[in-house]
């Protein structure tokens, strides 16, 4: 599974799951592992994935190694795994030709989080709009609504 494979570096990663809410009610989602925190993952999502399309692009890249505000990098420009551009996403399948870690689709809400990657935050895009849960901290596991207060104010360490 992807949380295995990941998990394998032994490092100070904030793992995240990022999710889109389907018409049929389902959720897929997809694996971060680095920089999930607000001021971070939370960020580039506010500001840069606010389509659903934009959001439904990320989420076919399945899982991602680092969340940056570009999916993909301008035609012609060179962009790898272990040399990726600064501000373009870096994906397991696109950029280092990983296999078995495209996006999963959950039933529901409480199936996609209870999907375990090590994440301490799940995101989840749903009528134009962010939610995330915070798994440790003061916040609980509660659900609240990403807002640029919430990505710009809260500084995580």
């Amino acid at each position: 599974g992807t949380a295995v494979r990941h998990a394998r570096t032994q490092d100070m990663s904030t793992r995240s799951r990022i999710g889109m809410v389907q018409p049929d009610g389902t959720i897929r989602s997809i694996y971060c592992h680095n920089d999930g925190y607000l001021s971070w993952n939370g960020k580039k999502l506010f500001m840069h994935y606010d389509t659903p399309a934009k959001v439904a692009g990320l989420i076919e890249l399945g899982d991602i190694s680092a969340l940056r505000e570009k999916l993909a990098p301008p035609k012609g420009a060179k962009h790898a795994f272990d040399n990726p551009l600064p501000d373009v996403t870096s994906a397991y399948m696109r950029d280092r030709g990983e296999t078995d870690c495209g996006f999963q689709i959950s039933p529901n809400v409480e199936a996609f989080l209870a999907i375990n990657s090590g994440q301490e935050y799940s995101y989840l895009f749903e009528n134009g709009k962010w939610a995330v849960w915070e798994k440790y901290g003061d916040a609980g596991n509660h659900r609240q609504e990403l807002t640029l207060t919430l990505v710009t104010e809260r500084v995580t360490s």
